[in-house]
């Protein structure tokens, strides 16, 4: 991969691995954390070397939780059978929509409960793994990141 530069709003997740994936988030201000992904579950290691696991609860309904010690602190429903948009909820945070944004590229927007744009997630190339997460939100930042450092 090419010396490439990015905006402070800018997320890079690069993809290695076949059976079990690994993704790699990083920006410009360092690593955020890798994603390492099984068949039904994945688990979030945080730059700070804390762990989330994302399970999913429900094989016919495609329902997924997300643990951190075991205890669920958020989640993500499916809003219909044949549809891929989810409603998510975390720590108490209802009403935030991940949709897809188109059907050919596999493109995918977070928004709001206002209906404010959040995050843009685009693939990286049609053969190239990974891809490219852009923070259109004002204080996107400030809701995702630190809300992952927690207690």
């Amino acid at each position: 991969m090419g010396q490439e530069t990015y905006l402070t709003n800018e997320i890079e997740i690069l993809v290695e691995g076949f059976f079990t994936s690994h993704h790699y988030l990083t920006t410009p201000a360092g690593e955020l954390g890798e994603v390492t992904a099984r068949s039904g579950s994945a688990t979030f290691t945080a730059a700070d070397s804390r762990e989330f696991e994302i399970q999913r609860t429900s094989f016919w309904r495609g329902w997924y939780e997300l643990r951190q010690n075991g205890i669920v602190i958020g989640g993500a429903v499916p809003e219909g059978f044949w549809r891929r948009t989810f409603q998510l909820g975390y720590r108490g945070l209802e009403g935030y929509v991940l949709e897809p944004t188109s059907v050919w590229n596999r493109s995918w927007r977070l928004v709001d409960p206002s209906g404010t744009a959040l995050l843009d997630l685009e693939p990286r190339g049609v053969f190239k793994r990974g891809a490219r997460g852009s923070i259109s939100g004002a204080d996107m930042a400030n809701v995702l990141f630190p809300r992952l450092r927690d207690p």
